[in-house]
């Protein structure tokens, strides 16, 4: 039988010389739940109305719901072009803590209905690690899909 790597008869020399030394750090995650190490410091959502018009102003709410303790958070907005940005930062760095984030954009659009979505990037960096979540908006557009494969091919050969 082995215990970390060495034959028990080495475990002690392990064990005492664990008692001597000051303990190591405890690397990051480590302590936690495996269901609280693999869950995200944050969850972003992005939500708009499901129809715009052109020329309309547009409200889109981003939520932000810290599931631990996360350092500060950035948020970076990418408004497409045709559009333009009335209400809200492009930027912003959002102090550490739990409490859940709101922000409201209102966006004034163009002559149609932007080709392209508004996106916004959350980020979290800290010593152990980091997180990034992009959220988007379509202005309505339907969410693109993969095509179906032909049905009606034929027997296809394997060999």
């Amino acid at each position: 039988m082995k215990a970390t790597g060495a034959h028990w008869a080495g475990a002690g020399f392990v064990l005492a010389l664990a008692c001597t030394t000051p303990p190591p750090k405890t690397p990051a995650g480590e302590g936690l739940s495996g269901e609280e190490r693999g869950q995200p410091p944050f969850v972003a959502r992005l939500v708009g109305p499901d129809r715009v018009e052109p020329g309309a102003a547009v409200t889109v709410e981003l939520s932000i719901d810290r599931t631990k303790e996360a350092g500060p958070i950035g948020v970076a907005v990418v408004v497409p072009p045709g559009t333009r940005l009335e209400s809200g930062r492009v930027q912003e760095t959002v102090a550490p803590g739990h409490e859940p984030i709101r922000r409201s954009f209102v966006l004034r659009l163009g002559r149609g209905i932007p080709p392209q979505d508004l996106t916004i990037t959350t980020t979290s960096r800290s010593d152990g690690g980091g997180a990034q979540a992009v959220t988007r908006y379509r202005f309505g557009r339907p969410e693109p899909r993969l095509t179906d494969p032909p049905t009606n091919q034929g027997a296809i050969p394997l060999n």
